[in-house]
């Protein structure tokens, strides 16, 4: 509901009298609630599709104990969900970028926008200095 009224108040929803007040809440209460959906049924089906399972090659124990490897994930983690959900299918499932794109149900263009946040976002975290290409 507070989302409802933060699209109201911002101007994101707007109320153009066709319909009553109630009609037009209800409405855009049921607008983010879809939106909320795609968003957690794209998430279940990344995880699901693409989870490591206990026949993938995962990391080894000296690998997810090292401080290091945990200091990256944290960061993978801190990511907004579309720079972490291309992060992780790039290099943790070896997929293309374009590949990840259509995984995620975004264009190419975007993907590669993703990505690029990402790795600038992680390498900033990371206090990586960043080669000039």
């Amino acid at each position: 509901m507070q989302e409802a009224y933060v699209a109201v108040l911002s101007g994101a929803a707007r109320f153009d009298r066709k319909s009553s007040l109630k009609t037009f809440l209800f409405g855009v209460v049921q607008n983010l609630a879809r939106s909320r959906f795609r968003q957690i049924a794209l998430r279940m089906r990344l995880v699901t599709s693409y989870a490591v399972g206990a026949d993938d090659e995962g990391l080894d124990e000296a690998q997810t104990d090292d401080r290091e490897s945990r200091q990256v994930w944290k960061a993978v983690e801190a990511l907004p969900a579309r720079q972490r959900d291309v992060t992780e299918l790039v290099f943790c499932r070896d997929m293309t970028i374009e590949e990840a794109a259509a995984v995620m149900g975004v264009s190419v263009g975007t993907g590669r926008v993703h990505y690029d946040r990402a790795k600038k976002a992680l390498a900033g975290r990371l206090g990586v200095l960043r080669e000039t290409d």
